[in-house]
């Protein structure tokens, strides 16, 4: 146990600072391993979890913006039972235009995923 009035001596040597290049190495080897240890259920499963978020993000953001859903903006896109419904948020010109927006991108990306999983299927 150390007491708090005890000054500790400095050690005799400091580790190095690694350079940006080698710091860059380790990463891009880190982030390979960790790839190549993945499988391709995990894979599937982070992206049905991404899938679901924008989903969900996508259905609040058109009905509170516009009224509609996902199926009424692009109709069989998405599988499973009708949403229960929502409605229109009191909001200013430029807010709706953005949060309308923000659902049509999270379409898109509904979009690309759907095509990743298509072209990924075994």
């Amino acid at each position: 146990m150390t007491k708090a009035n005890i000054v500790l001596p400095s050690p005799h040597r400091w580790p190095l600072m690694a350079s940006t290049r080698e710091m860059l190495e380790f990463a891009l080897a880190a982030e390979i391993a960790l790839y190549e240890a993945a499988s391709y259920d995990v894979f599937r499963s982070l992206l049905y979890e991404s899938v679901n978020l924008h989903i969900y993000e996508a259905e609040l953001f058109l009905r509170s913006s516009v009224g509609r859903g996902i199926n009424d903006i692009s109709p069989g896109l998405v599988e499973g039972p009708a949403p229960i419904g929502g409605v229109i948020a009191n909001l200013d010109n430029r807010a709706r235009s953005f949060i309308e927006e923000s659902g049509s991108a999270s379409v898109g990306h509904i979009r690309s995923c759907r095509l990743i999983h298509i072209f990924h299927k075994n």
